[in-house]
């Protein structure tokens, strides 16, 4: 049985958080249907001094949300022509957030699992703009995430490098602090 993901799982080191996604859905409410992808991918970033995040540039209009209570969607345009979805996580006045990067979609009509790869696919797939932008992950905004009782086991999960980072430098470039299930370990 679908458990809903409370804020106080997002309450809690961003690290933490990040990896414990793997395995959760990410479920969106869309014109009468649901739409629910398992996370396969995701990249923690990490407070003010993480040279990757955007925090590291100090609070901003549009960092705003990042400062803010742990548990509402950090959602931001990139090159002019996508929106790329990130879960804030952390105490409040600490800037750190978790950005989904892939999941799964189980096709309910044939079974069929489809892997949807990439940040932006994955907001794309589940019509995600800058309207959910600040809103908590909860049912009443249409977006929320849920534990679906599959047990992802710690070995099954890579920590590797992040993507497209490399203006960070090599020190915060190469943290490893995408978490990715291996790819055998898919469910």
């Amino acid at each position: 049985m679908a458990k809903t993901l409370p804020q106080k799982f997002f309450n809690r080191p961003t690290i933490v958080a990040a990896k414990d996604l793997i395995g959760k859905y990410i479920v969106r409410s869309w014109r009468g249907k649901r739409i629910a992808l398992m996370i396969t991918d995701v990249e923690a970033y990490d407070g003010p001094r993480d040279k990757a995040s955007h925090a590291s540039r100090g609070r901003t209009e549009r960092t705003e949300i990042m400062f803010g209570e742990p548990g509402h969607f950090y959602i931001y345009f990139v090159y002019g022509m996508h929106w790329l979805v990130n879960i804030v996580t952390g105490p409040a006045d600490y800037p750190a957030a978790a950005l989904l990067r892939a999941g799964k979609y189980n096709d309910p009509k044939t079974g069929e699992g489809i892997i949807v790869n990439g940040p932006a696919r994955l907001a794309k797939f589940l019509h995600i703009a800058d309207a959910q932008n600040g809103k908590r992950a909860c049912k009443k905004t249409g977006l929320w995430f849920e534990d679906r009782g599959i047990k992802i086991k710690k070995r099954t999960i890579a920590a590797r490098k992040r993507i497209g980072v490399n203006f960070a430098g090599r020190t915060w470039a190469e943290k490893p602090y995408r978490f990715t299930l291996k790819e055998n370990e898919v469910v």
